[in-house]
């Protein structure tokens, strides 16, 4: 489930773009914008796993907008576009991962896809979903929840996966998460990663409306837990 963003001021190339990686069936989304501002007005709602970026644009460029995408909490994989290679050496830094001369586009994307595969992997986990396979960032999983013995992992954006299997503490040990995931009560477990803050026996997530209940016989190790965790990043 990796999203893609494209910003280009150019409508015509961005209709390209998007049906190239659309063939590649990589990503699970694909957004457009022409307008940058448009876009950082939307970033923190709406930030994408790979962001595929104009230098050259009129009043905002290529280089302000990863600047501002450096500053989120997960930042997007960033690959420059552009029709004039003399920005290459300039272009890179933190995030950036790749650089594509539009008139190339055809030939270098596929090992651009390599590439984000190699760089995306590591912060990705594998799950058995009830629809089968699929592949999620870690970031995205909010919380996982198990009532009546179904097992969902609630996401960002109120997406839900609902997983295979009916045992809780296998299906846990199954994502390998044990650094980011801890247990909060009986039927519910947390990803410290989007954990805003623990007062008395409430978590709230971001994003998240209401806030999930820890048990007291739980409670010490998950202040522990999000204590060490905070320390860490």
């Amino acid at each position: 489930m990796i999203n893609a963003a494209i910003v280009d001021d150019d409508p015509e190339f961005l209709e390209i773009m998007a049906h190239e990686l659309e063939k590649t069936k990589f990503f699970s989304e694909i957004k457009t914008s022409s307008d940058p501002q448009q876009f950082l007005a939307q970033l923190h709602q709406d930030s994408p796993d790979v962001l595929f970026l104009d230098i050259e644009m009129p009043e905002i460029n290529g280089f302000f907008v990863a600047q501002a995408c450096r500053k989120l909490s997960q930042p997007p994989f960033i690959i420059y576009v552009t029709a004039d290679e003399q920005y290459m050496a300039e272009a890179f830094g933190s995030h950036v991962i790749g650089f594509l001369v539009k008139s190339r586009l055809k030939t270098h994307l596929p090992k651009l896809i390599d590439k984000i595969c190699e760089e995306t992997a590591h912060c990705q986990v594998s799950v058995e979903a009830e629809s089968g396979r699929i592949v999620i960032r870690q970031d995205q999983i909010l919380y996982l929840s198990c009532f009546n013995r179904s097992i969902t992992i609630n996401l960002k954006e109120g997406k839900v996966v609902k997983l295979k299997g009916r045992v809780f503490s296998k299906a846990i040990k199954t994502l390998g998460l044990d650094e980011i995931l801890v247990q909060i009560n009986r039927s519910e477990v947390v990803n410290l990663m989007n954990v805003e803050k623990i007062i008395e026996n409430s978590v709230y997530l971001s994003g998240v409306k209401l806030p999930l209940l820890v048990s007291k016989y739980q409670k010490s190790e998950v202040l522990r837990r999000f204590s060490d965790f905070k320390v860490r990043t």
